[in-house]
């Protein structure tokens, strides 16, 4: 029998699935716009550009200065890392293979969470399934041969997504979401500026136009999902988080399909499917001692 909630944590699952779901159509929408100005900017320059023109609005949004502090500093610093790691491998990986790849392989991260934090038998046969899927998803065709350094990129980025996972969760009571959002992408902008944005930036001064695309792609790719998503972390247990991320995959082969007339083979689309089942499984799967809300968090 599937467990039952109150009506008050139901509600607050319901907003926080809510609060991902529209992080994923704006950054997945953000993604297919930034892929569309790689030839100017160059992958690590969208990133530079993205992060800290979303750190910005957020930190003026949240009014995020008032608690800047080192020792605040020092606490969001992991948070902001794993953000930068994230964003750069994805963006990498963009610029090699399709983007509903990219996110298939990235979402390996969050799933891995899931799985962590889950310990029942019924798992194994999700674990197996994700493995098939990863199978098919970068099986060489010769139709389109995976860039072996993009699907590298990916890993990295699934890595950094766990990380990002963990790290958020471990601000949540200590900072605010707007606070710990905002702080984190300002802490990301810091490391990225020299490398990626100063270079992107000067070659934007003269593509005024383009420039203000990049600010579009800042605030859907970064300042509004990572909101959100922060919003949801303080509602959810990364294990929760990693299931739920598993509509991620969807958004980003239906965004680059529709946004950026991309293709996959079927063999490839049913990998992402079986990727997806996994992790919708580990959560329609009951457990059998504890309810899913009850199930403990990541180590702190």
């Amino acid at each position: 029998m599937l467990p039952s909630f109150t009506n008050t944590a139901l509600k607050e699952r319901i907003l926080a699935l809510v609060q991902l779901v529209g992080s994923m159509i704006c950054l997945q929408f953000g993604s297919s716009l930034a892929k569309s100005l790689f030839p100017l900017f160059g992958a690590g320059g969208m990133v530079g550009l993205r992060t800290a023109f979303a750190a910005i609005a957020l930190v003026l949004f949240f009014r995020s200065w008032h608690v800047i502090s080192l020792r605040t500093m020092r606490l969001v610093m992991p948070y902001g890392t794993a953000i930068a790691g994230m964003n750069l491998c994805f963006y990498l990986a963009l610029q090699r293979i399709p983007l509903g790849m990219t996110v298939a392989i990235e979402f390996t991260g969050p799933l891995f969470l899931a799985f962590i934090g889950s310990r029942r038998p019924a798992d194994v046969g999700w674990i197996v399934l994700t493995v098939l899927g990863l199978c098919m998803l970068l099986r060489p065709d010769t139709a389109a041969l995976p860039d072996i350094l993009g699907v590298l990129y990916a890993v990295g980025a699934a890595i950094c997504w766990a990380l990002y996972i963990i790290f958020g969760k471990r601000l949540t009571g200590k900072l605010s979401p707007g606070h710990a959002c905002a702080l984190g992408l300002l802490c990301s902008a810091i490391i990225l500026f020299l490398p990626c944005f100063a270079p992107a930036f000067w070659v934007g001064l003269h593509h005024p136009f383009l420039l203000g695309m990049a600010v579009l792609v800042a605030l859907s790719s970064s300042a509004l999902p990572y909101a959100l998503e922060m919003q949801a972390m303080h509602r959810l247990s990364a294990r929760d988080l990693g299931v739920l991320y598993s509509l991620e995959p969807v958004c980003a082969a239906c965004a680059g399909i529709l946004l950026l007339h991309e293709t996959l083979s079927l063999l490839r689309m049913a990998g992402i499917l079986c990727i997806v089942l996994a992790s919708a499984g580990t959560v329609l799967t009951p457990g059998k001692k504890r309810l899913v809300s009850e199930l403990p968090e990541l180590p702190q």
